[in-house]
């Protein structure tokens, strides 16, 4: 019985970003760098199977709004992590409450 190595399926240092496979995909890239990304997906499975998931799933921007946090919010967050907060059971019965 023959056996075959196992490679990884990660992403390795040698692998271009996934900006750099965008990039590839739309044809928004320098020559020189598509035929790197090109030669690189020809071995690399984990690339080629993020560059078709990247195609699939265009990313787009989304604008996000921040808001302050409410007032009593922060100050049961900030009470929640101090150091001598309540202990989890004194919690669990003021939530059953």
């Amino acid at each position: 019985m023959t056996t075959f190595p196992l490679t990884t399926f990660r992403k390795t240092r040698q692998c271009p970003s996934a900006q750099a496979l965008l990039a590839y995909d739309s044809a928004h890239v320098e020559r020189g760098i598509a035929t790197d990304v090109k030669s690189h997906l020809a071995y690399c499975e984990f690339c080629s199977a993020e560059i078709q998931l990247l195609h699939r799933h265009h990313a787009q921007l989304e604008e996000y709004i921040f808001v302050e946090m409410p007032e009593h919010l922060r100050r049961l967050a900030e009470d929640l992590l101090r150091p001598d907060a309540f202990p989890v059971s004194r919690l669990i019965s003021l939530a059953r409450n």
